[in-house]
């Protein structure tokens, strides 16, 4: 044998040498990007027995979720309770159902809502924003006299009552409708646009009737009582 062929027999062997098993050649570095992910994958792997492990919970623990989410749903139920009742003046609603009908006058219609004062005569200084309310009378309507209270959130009388007469359900101005505005109010716009976000209790409107204007306080009989509505005109 030369000395050629005794080299060709030495690249051969380390030809075979580098060779791996799976048939293919290994590369200098081990740079085969399918064997770090296997890798890699083996690492998690071997952590989920220790998450799984961490993650369960005991009787005592879940007795103690259990009693947080409870509490957290009491919390959320009073809370809810507690906004609706701040803010029932924001619903502008009644507490009584038309028509109301009366020994002297049937209410068909009645709104409440507040004015800024502008030109509205009797009204006292300072005033800024002051209640009203607009009354309809209906057809079986017949003689006699309506007085109206405003009322604050503590139900103290706002300005001076309001007392109009009415004559075969007619107002004084020859119509069956009339709009009653307070002679007091809010001074503050701040605060009015307070009351008007639920934060402060709600105002209220009282309707009373009698045969007659002249008659003493004890004769008015009360027709209903409602919340102020919150809207502004």
């Amino acid at each position: 044998m030369d000395a050629h062929d005794n080299d060709r027999e030495g690249d051969h062997s380390i030809e075979k040498s580098s060779s791996r098993p799976d048939g293919h050649s290994a590369k200098a570095g081990n740079d085969n990007p399918g064997s770090v992910s296997f890798a890699g994958l083996r690492v998690w792997t071997s952590l989920i027995p220790e998450f799984t492990i961490r993650a369960s919970l005991g009787r005592a623990e879940k007795t103690a979720l259990m009693v947080i989410a409870l509490a957290f749903l009491a919390l959320a139920v009073w809370g809810t309770s507690w906004l609706e009742k701040k803010n029932q003046i924001a619903r502008g609603s009644v507490a009584f159902k038309l028509p109301v009908t009366g020994k002297y006058a049937n209410i068909a219609d009645c709104t409440s809502y507040w004015k800024t004062v502008g030109n509205i005569t009797g009204v006292k200084m300072g005033a800024d924003v002051v209640p009203a309310t607009t009354i309809t009378l209906d057809d079986g309507s017949s003689s006699g006299a309506l007085r109206i209270y405003f009322r604050d959130t503590d139900m103290n009388t706002v300005g001076d009552p309001v007392t109009v007469s009415f004559q075969r359900g007619l107002f004084s101005n020859g119509k069956n409708s009339i709009e009653i505005s307070a002679s007091d109010g809010f001074h503050n716009r701040v605060d009015f646009d307070t009351y008007q976000l639920g934060t402060e209790g709600a105002w209220h409107l009282e309707v009373l009737e009698a045969n007659t204007d002249m008659a003493p306080r004890a004769n008015f009989s009360m027709l209903f009582s409602t919340r102020m509505s919150p809207n502004l005109r």
